[in-house]
């Protein structure tokens, strides 16, 4: 079975980021991320860049780890420079920036999911007023696509027992084809257990957490201090 690590999986790491207020840490490192999105040269985003490796060391993740989910990104941004290289006037230049700002963007979001518990991001995101059906959508899209990477595994599994090789012919692509359609038929049925069970059990709708936030000073300074930098890539 394919392995799917939980977005939280270091959250309990000691470090500088996991100490730090999720609300401020959310807030903060988010504003750094569409502040390197933003830029347009190659110099800030290069210092973007930079910026975004020293957090991901200070937040003390394994590199390995960091590494192995950035070889997908690494994929996608080649394919983007090359067809940009070709198809593009200045197309090295333009592919260059959103490779930068691309991985920068990447390495803070795995600094600050990955140092904050799951239930601490629902409730930061309930404190910062983002809408409750948002919420609820992200809650169980993550409670569930594990149990969906099994169930497809287990699928692809049966269909191997049966004699089913991948080819580039039209009976791989019907026989794939009938394959997601059952796995979707089979997550509508599931998802409408699940929901009659929590209407039994009482859900209304409400993120119930017992994560408790206590802002302390360090914690304002460390957000300042993030937004500085944020602000200093377009003052370069």
């Amino acid at each position: 079975m394919p392995k799917l690590d939980e977005i939280d999986l270091y959250a309990g790491i000691e470090s500088p980021l996991s100490r730090w207020d999720p609300r401020v840490k959310l807030t903060s490192i988010l504003l750094l991320i569409f502040s390197i999105v933003l830029l347009d040269d190659l110099i800030p985003a290069a210092l973007g860049l930079i910026l975004s490796f020293l957090i991901i060391l200070i937040s003390r993740i394994p590199l390995n780890f960091v590494l192995e989910r950035m070889r997908w990104v690494f994929l996608f941004v080649l394919f983007i420079f090359i067809v940009l290289s070709i198809t593009a006037s200045r197309g090295v230049e333009k592919g260059a920036l959103v490779a930068l700002r691309a991985f920068s963007a990447i390495l803070l979001a795995l600094a600050m999911l990955s140092t904050t518990r799951f239930e601490q991001v629902l409730k930061t995101m309930e404190k910062l007023r983002v809408p409750n059906k948002l919420i609820q959508t992200v809650l169980f899209t993550y409670r569930y696509i594990f149990l969906l990477a099994d169930e497809s595994h287990r699928m692809f599994t049966s269909l191997k027992a049966r004699g089913f090789r991948g080819r580039t012919d039209m009976r791989t692509m019907i026989t794939i084809g009938n394959s997601i359609a059952m796995l979707f038929v089979r997550s509508y049925e599931r998802a409408q257990r699940v929901y009659e069970a929590m209407i039994s059990r009482g859900y209304s709708g409400v993120v119930n957490s017992l994560a408790e936030f206590e802002i302390k000073n360090v914690d304002y300074v460390k957000g300042i201090i993030v937004i500085i930098f944020a602000v200093s890539l377009h003052v370069i």
